[in-house]
């Protein structure tokens, strides 16, 4: 399966690739991460307590399970008060 994945947060994620990424099916949202992380050179554990998720606009966590199609968008966490 397919799965679109967009970065929100470049400070934290860097060159990091926005796009389609085949994911095995039954993958989730951490799957799908690890994906990106060994494809980029990134290291999710730096990032992975300063991120939301989103898969096709609703809140997601990294068990999530993810659907050929599926478009998961990664934000940063706003903090503040």
């Amino acid at each position: 399966m397919t799965v679109n994945l967009r970065f929100v947060c470049r400070e934290i994620v860097g060159e990091a690739r926005t796009g389609a990424y085949p994911l095995e099916e039954g993958g989730t949202v951490a799957r799908l991460m690890a994906a990106a992380a060994a494809e980029n050179g990134t290291f999710i554990e730096s990032y992975r307590a300063h991120v939301i998720y989103l898969v096709n606009d609703r809140p997601a966590t990294e068990q999530t399970p993810l659907k050929d199609g599926d478009r998961v968008t990664v934000l940063r966490k706003v903090h503040g008060g």
